[in-house]
């Protein structure tokens, strides 16, 4: 983080000043108080944050006058989780805090870089068949950023995922061949992440006539 002062600027007025420059820039910041904490944790109950939307960010921490400034490894609802602060120091109600987020935190919402999971042309599918398919990796959930369809008939599509245990899906539908690519900035399944363990597919909902050919990528990313 940036030196407090800056050719005479208060430490009240860089503070303003940064947060300027950072709304401007359109980079994602939090500011507020602890109300308990320990050597690697913050806990401010005034929060609702989405868990682990912070891992990435840097935070500054004011403790006994001194600002410490350590790189966030997690967070839940009300707690963030950040490299250990030197022997004998704690974060305790009353302590407070600067985070800024990383680029991909401000792009994507989370800090993840999402990656295109590439599928070759199928030719004539069957109804129902997975053109594109992505795994969730073990202990991780997974959030779908975009999709890329070309078809060269009219039909339905379905990106399907389970969350929570329960199957999910959105349709998408075609009048006519053609392309199709959306990327969003907010995952497809925000709020429905994808499980542990379960696949990630498009897939086509009827069958595709002889000779007309399908393709499907996924923009896909987990944490």
């Amino acid at each position: 983080m940036a030196e407090d002062k800056v050719r005479g600027l208060s430490p009240y007025d860089f503070d303003r000043l940064l947060r300027a420059v950072l709304k401007a820039f359109g980079i994602s910041f939090e500011s507020g108080t602890a109300t308990g904490g320990s050597d690697t944790t913050l806990q401010d109950t005034g929060q609702n944050w989405r868990v682990n939307v912070w891992p990435g960010a840097l935070i500054r921490i004011t403790i006994g006058g001194i600002k410490y400034t350590r790189l966030v490894s997690a967070n839940t609802a009300d707690t963030v989780t950040f490299d250990a602060l030197p022997a004998g120091v704690a974060v305790s109600a009353g302590g407070e805090y600067f985070m800024v987020a990383p680029v991909d935190l401000t792009r994507w919402g989370r800090s993840v870089s999402p990656a295109w999971t590439h599928a070759g042309e199928q030719v004539a599918p069957g109804p129902g068949t997975a053109l594109v398919t992505q795994a969730v990796s073990a202990g991780r959930t997974g959030y779908i950023y975009g999709f890329f369809i070309t078809v060269q008939e009219a039909n339905d599509f379905k990106i399907s995922w389970t969350s929570g245990g329960a199957a999910r899906s959105k349709r998408i539908v075609f009048g006519g061949g053609g392309t199709m690519e959306d990327v969003q900035p907010a995952a497809l399944n925000e709020g429905l992440p994808a499980d542990s363990g379960s696949n990630v597919t498009i897939t086509n909902v009827n069958a595709g006539g002889a000779g007309k050919i399908y393709q499907a990528n996924l923009l896909y990313a987990e944490v």
